[in-house]
């Protein structure tokens, strides 16, 4: 999304849906654009929704150690906000950077695609893939095409060592 250095604080009056209320600090100006982004786009700023610890939000520290911010978010669209498990920063992490690493954890559910006969649908030709195990498998591992070409390559060899005793002897 890149970085915008929006700090959306704590106060989330009339934007309930959009972010929750454990952020961290006051606005600035790029709250604004972030929350209009998110509320465009139906997003939820995850850093915001679960309550963590002050030292686990901050994703920002000054060089001299004493001003936190919370800039770097995970926004997530709203329909899957309850698969958004949790959002914290990791601080030991090295990536050679001042900002802290933002880690969400995710749960998703995925459902299998059924056709309109109710059947299960398959991504995959799996009646290839087993016959194309069968054939390796009679191959030694080997595809067929492979052994053809190895076989012709040494016929076409043995052919020319024939071809070569036979004019030495005459």
């Amino acid at each position: 999304m890149g970085d915008m250095k929006a700090k959306v604080g704590n106060d989330n009056t009339d934007k309930g849906h959009i972010m929750g209320k454990h952020g961290v600090g006051n606005c600035n100006e790029n709250d604004e654009l972030l929350k209009d982004f998110c509320l465009f786009n139906d997003l939820v700023v995850g850093g915001t929704v679960f309550p963590h610890k002050t030292i686990h939000k901050t994703t920002w520290t000054s060089l001299d150690g004493h001003t936190e911010n919370q800039i770097d978010h995970i926004t997530i669209n709203r329909q899957f906000r309850r698969s958004l498990l949790d959002v914290r920063v990791k601080r030991g992490a090295d990536v050679a950077t001042d900002h802290h690493l933002l880690v969400a954890t995710m749960k998703i559910k995925l459902r299998s695609f059924h056709d309109t006969s109710d059947r299960p649908h398959h991504k995959f030709n799996v009646l290839f893939l087993r016959e194309h195990r069968k054939q390796k498998a009679r191959n030694n591992g080997q595809p067929l095409d492979r052994i053809t070409r190895d076989l012709e390559d040494c016929l076409h060899t043995r052919s020319e060592e024939k071809t070569e005793n036979s004019t030495k002897k005459g």
